[in-house]
């Protein structure tokens, strides 16, 4: 009987151990895969540049030229607001990328684990550039009303 509890006691302390060390494992590769700003940037721009050319292309039709000077346009544009509205906050396991927006409230629109990042389905994607864009020209609207 000594020789089984021993034994079993072996095998449950070599569980402990073989757990931890695979705990252990994943968090060093959590770590060293944590998704950078750029990574991030690159995700939500490649997302948002599709979403607004397909609303372009839905408001004024598929047109090569409309195309080009869209696509042109958008890049510029989320060139700027990502350079100037977008952090990203790295909790050293994951990363989180976060947009402010007109109304400066500061929304989440981005997540990174395991050198991946991933981001809001097309359709809350498309919501939200709606909603930036309806906020930004009452925000105008206003402003030209005042004067």
């Amino acid at each position: 009987m000594t020789k089984r509890r021993t034994s079993h006691r072996r095998q449950t302390k070599m569980n402990k151990v073989i757990t931890v060390a695979v705990v252990v494992v994943v968090l060093v590769v959590m770590a060293l895969t944590c998704p950078k700003k750029q990574q991030h940037e690159d995700a939500v721009k490649e997302k948002m540049s599709h979403v607004m050319k397909q609303s372009v292309n839905e408001s004024l039709g598929d047109n090569m030229l409309v195309n080009l000077l869209s696509g042109t346009l958008i890049n510029g544009g989320l060139d700027y607001a990502l350079s100037n509205n977008f952090c990203v906050k790295d909790y050293l396991l994951f990363s989180v990328g976060h947009f402010h927006g007109v109304d400066d409230k500061e929304s989440t629109i981005s997540f990174g684990i395991f050198n991946h990042v991933f981001t809001p389905s097309e359709e809350r994607m498309r919501e939200a550039v709606n909603q930036q864009r309806d906020k930004l020209v009452d925000g105008i609207k206003g402003e030209t009303g005042r004067r």
